[in-house]
This record gives structure tokens, sequence and C-alpha cells, in this order.
């Protein structure tokens, strides 16, 4: 319900004030301002209770945080290194771009592309598989 009523109210104050704003200002502002927002109702929807998505929320902005960083944070960038390159890569539209112009001076390119992406595939999944934590949110259900 909380998850719901969160996109409800997102969407009617979007709608009817920062609209306009929105518009005015860099695709890329815009496109960080969804993110964030969409992420803090992906919270919502994962936590079981409101007090653990508090908690929750005061860890992620630093409140309940001893340092800024720690170690283990410093291996978890490290050890995940190759995905946050290939999501730093697939954030920007730079890519589609480059791939549908190139895609028509070369056919072939939908070929590697398709390649590419079952690599990525490939890669995702052995992480995911070697992880204990499965960020599948519907396998907890």
């Amino acid at each position: 319900m909380a998850w719901g009523l969160y996109y409800f109210v997102l969407l009617v104050i979007e709608k009817q004030f920062l609209l306009k704003y929105l518009d005015k200002i860099p695709r890329v502002f815009s496109h960080i301002y969804s993110l964030f927002f969409i992420m803090i109702g992906w919270l919502l929807f994962a936590t079981e209770s409101f007090s653990h998505t508090i908690s929750y929320l005061g860890a992620l902005f630093g409140t309940t945080a001893p340092a800024f960083a720690t170690g283990a944070d410093a291996y978890e960038l490290l050890r995940n290194g190759v995905l946050i390159i290939i999501m730093l890569i697939a954030f920007t539209p730079f890519m589609k771009e480059k791939f549908y112009k190139l895609g028509e001076e070369h056919a072939s390119v939908f070929t590697v592309a398709n390649i590419t992406t079952l690599i990525l595939l490939v890669i995702c999944t052995a992480y995911m598989i070697n992880s204990s934590y499965n960020p599948f949110l519907y396998f907890r259900f």
C-alpha cells in the first residue's frame, strides 16, 4: 500500500508542480531525479516494515554510519568494478546513439550487439550466482 501511495503522491506532485521545471533542466538531471525517486520507491517495496525503511534511509544518507566509507565498502567497489563500469556506460544514451548510427552503416553490428548482450548476461548471472544476496525481490515472497 505504501509503495503505491508513494508513487501516486510522487506522480501528482510531478504533474502539478515539477513538470515545467523538469522540462527546462538538462536531461541528465531529470534522469538522476527519476532514478533517485524510483530507488526510494523500490526501498519501500523491499523492506519488511516502516522502521526498517527508516533505518535503511538513515544508513543510505549517512546518519547512522560511523564513517563515510570503510574497507568493506572499498572491497565491494573493487569486487563489482566490472559491473559498475558496464552500468556507467549503459547509463547514458551515448552507446545507444552510437549503436544505431553504426547499425545504419553496417548490418553486422546487430549480430555483434546480440553477442555482446549474451556475454553481459553471462557476466551478470555469474556475479549473481557468486553472491549470497539475491536482488530479485519476488524470490522472497
